[in-house]
């Protein structure tokens, strides 16, 4: 039989059935029937492998089915790029689900709103593995909530931290940070000033934010600087990230509280006008000699 003579029989596109053919898309389950009738040969038959679940529906008889039957997970899954959209939701909800790496096969078939009730089933115990193969699938609102309950549980959210929302991945960075936990693995999916916020915090806690660095904005990085100079700490690391006009004025706090000696590891970064002005106060008040340290980046 041609693609074109199985096409009149079954009243659709030579070119559908050509796809089917090459493995490109599958028939409507609707048509299975219709298919293995003209074949003569069973629904199991045409799928290569016995499906009660696809032949249940296929027959028009899924309801009754799953009033009488358990689907299993692995059931589902062989079944699922075969049925309608409705029919992997229905199914879905009458399948044991007893951890999140069991919907991977799945979710590209069912509707968020099943597969977001699913996962938050799946989560309860704490069992987070395979969350990352779901995530593009799940709402916005179910994955904040499973992401904050793998920041209360201990769980890193940096494999999912790309499919996040801003409001999401700035709550699980608040978390992280009151536990004195490093944000270093999610801080380029965030928002500046979230990112800002939390070097804030953990500045004035004397936690390490350099890595945090090419990831925050002026205003933050400028109140980090000041929050170092507070606690009499360097801010070499952070210098080559400021605005010259931030970085000049704190550079004068640090001069002014203890000296050239301060800002020599700066003085490279520092702008002419900045520099210049505190080489005439120290010369003023301490010589020429005072300002050997930062002479060499000083104009001629």
């Amino acid at each position: 039989m041609t693609q074109m003579e199985l096409a009149d029989r079954m009243g659709v596109s030579f070119q559908a059935v050509s796809n089917w053919e090459r493995g490109n898309s599958m028939p409507d389950i609707s048509k299975l029937p219709e298919l293995a009738e003209i074949f003569g040969v069973t629904i199991d038959e045409l799928l290569g492998s016995a499906s009660p679940l696809v032949r249940s529906a296929a027959e028009n008889r899924m309801d009754d089915y799953l009033k009488e039957n358990t689907v299993t997970v692995e059931a589902l899954n062989e079944a699922a790029p075969i049925l309608k959209p409705s029919q992997v939701d229905a199914a879905m909800e009458s399948v044991p689900v007893e951890s999140v790496g069991q919907l991977k096969d799945v979710a590209p078939f069912v509707s968020v709103g099943t597969l977001g009730r699913a996962a938050l089933e799946a989560v309860k115990e704490n069992d987070m593995d395979g969350i990352e193969e779901i995530a593009p699938f799940l709402e916005d609102s179910i994955l904040a909530k499973i992401a904050l309950q793998m920041v209360d549980v201990g769980k890193s959210i940096e494999g999912i931290a790309v499919y996040l929302d801003d409001a999401a991945l700035a709550e699980c960075a608040e978390k992280l940070t009151q536990q004195g936990k490093s944000i270093d693995g999610i801080a380029h999916y965030m928002d500046e000033d979230d990112v800002g916020e939390c070097a804030r915090i953990l500045a004035a806690a004397g936690k390490p934010i350099e890595n945090l660095l090419p990831f925050m904005d002026e205003d933050n990085l400028r109140d980090v600087a000041l929050e170092y100079v507070r606690q009499g700490k360097a801010i070499d690391a952070l210098a080559p990230f400021m605005d010259e006009d931030d970085l000049g004025e704190v550079a004068w706090e640090m001069y002014c509280a203890g000296g050239i000696s301060k800002i020599t590891g700066i003085a490279c970064f520092l702008e002419s006008d900045a520099l210049q002005k505190i080489a005439e106060d120290a010369v003023k008040k301490h010589g020429l000699r005072s300002i050997a340290p930062i002479a060499p980046y000083l104009d001629d």
